[in-house]
């Protein structure tokens, strides 16, 4: 998934995580990049543990302002966002019923 968009690039580009090192960032951009999601992964698993969610919301948020700063001519509405995420929640939840019925009307012989 690219998340990251390349400062001051005339096309645009946005890099994934794996992307980030293919690219030139430089001082302060090259460490946030490279460190941001670690660090976000790191405190979602202290979050599970603590109920406390604050410090990975802190970080999503400055992921989202670092996309703004550097993406902010080519990033979807905030109501284009939302709306691609209810039609993979749509999508993903269609194939889990479909699994579901599947299991339930075919079930196998290891089944019965």
């Amino acid at each position: 998934m690219r998340i990251f968009p390349v400062p001051n690039d005339a096309n645009n580009k946005w890099v994934s995580f794996p992307e980030v090192n293919e690219v030139e960032f430089n001082g302060a951009d090259s460490l946030y990049v490279n460190n941001v999601l670690q660090l976000y992964f790191q405190t979602l698993r202290v979050s599970r543990e603590s109920s406390n969610y604050s410090q990975s919301e802190e970080l999503l948020e400055s992921i989202k302002g670092y996309q703004v700063k550097y993406g902010s001519d080519v990033m979807p509405s905030d109501l284009k966002i939302s709306s691609e995420m209810s039609i993979l929640l749509f999508i993903l939840l269609e194939a889990s019923i479909a699994i579901v019925m599947t299991k339930f009307l075919c079930p196998s012989s290891a089944d019965a």
